[in-house]
């Protein structure tokens, strides 16, 4: 991801779970001016994963099959999730 030159960062979000029988992983990439990697357990089961870096497009892409493989599972996962 390129980020705007005021913001320093990228960063990844990764959020796995398990949904039913199924492992689901959900990444979200981002830019901020401070990140603090680490990992966190959710109430549900699952991690939440952030990861940090410096350079541009640290945090690159995943494969356009991949990202859009989840990208079609996040409201399902949401749905799920919350309901």
């Amino acid at each position: 991801m390129t980020c705007p030159t005021a913001v320093s960062k990228c960063g990844s979000v990764i959020t796995d779970s398990i949904v039913g029988s199924t492992d689901v992983s959900l990444t979200t990439k981002f830019c901020a001016s401070e990140c603090t990697p680490g990992t966190k357990q959710i109430p549900t089961g699952g991690t939440v994963s952030f990861k940090c870096c410096d350079t541009d497009l640290c945090n690159g892409t995943d494969g356009i099959n991949k990202g859009s493989f989840l990208l079609l599972l996040s409201p399902l996962f949401f749905h799920i999730l919350l309901h």
